[in-house]
């Protein structure tokens, strides 16, 4: 049986705490160790893949994706399955509780992104996160306090690749809308509004990286 591996390793704002996610083989937990105390804990430890933390902006409290373990079939559809949810812990009071799970049906099955992580903690205590519940990858927001998701954006266009600018106000993404054919750039407020196009044109956008001046 496999023991765990290390990975997704994240760090606190303050350098203090290291998050990380101990895969297991057929589940997997999110831990933190605190190199202030040499204490290591998993504060919120399930039976499915537990993947992806971000922290919060204050440093005590802990968001990621939580997956329901499947045994699916050879050739067995992945639109579908148990829906994952988004959890967040308060590291100090231990409260652990979800703040949103996907609908059953359609995009019930998480489905990737290309980003650091899968995640973002937003300005105004908002989580970004990626969801097919149209059938399309999109990307939502939802109050770390829990509630309805906002859409980020919506049409006939996939999204791939993500970033969160510095000061944590946009999502910057690459996505075919409006050009089958290519990717290009768009920024979008992490409360919702109309995307602004980033780039255009014959040539390709994807990969965006945003400096603090940006």
């Amino acid at each position: 049986p496999k023991r765990g591996g290390a990975e997704c390793l994240r760090w606190s704002p303050d350098g203090k705490k290291l998050a990380f996610v101990s895969d297991r083989g057929d589940h997997s937990f999110v831990g933190v160790y605190d190199r202030t105390t040499d204490r290591l804990r998993y504060p919120d430890p399930g039976v499915g893949e537990d993947r992806d933390p971000v922290w919060g902006p204050d440093g005590n409290r802990l968001a990621f994706v939580r997956v329901p373990h499947e045994e699916d079939p050879a050739y067995a559809s992945d639109r579908t399955a148990q829906p994952w949810s988004i959890r967040v812990v308060n590291l100090d009071t231990d409260e652990a509780r979800t703040v949103w799970q996907a609908d059953s049906g359609r995009g019930s099955a998480f489905q990737y992104i290309q980003a650091e992580n899968q995640i973002f903690w937003g300005a105004e205590n908002r989580i970004v996160f990626p969801w097919e519940k149209t059938g399309w990858r999109q990307l939502y927001s939802v109050p770390v306090e829990g509630g309805a998701a906002t859409a980020l954006s919506s049409g006939a266009f996939e999204i791939q690749f993500v970033t969160m600018t510095p000061d944590r106000e946009e999502i910057v993404y690459a996505s075919n809308e409006n050009d089958l054919h290519r990717r290009h750039l768009w920024r979008v407020p992490v409360t919702g509004g109309p995307p602004t196009p980033g780039t255009s044109g014959t040539g390709i956008g994807w990969g965006p990286v945003v400096t603090n001046e940006s």
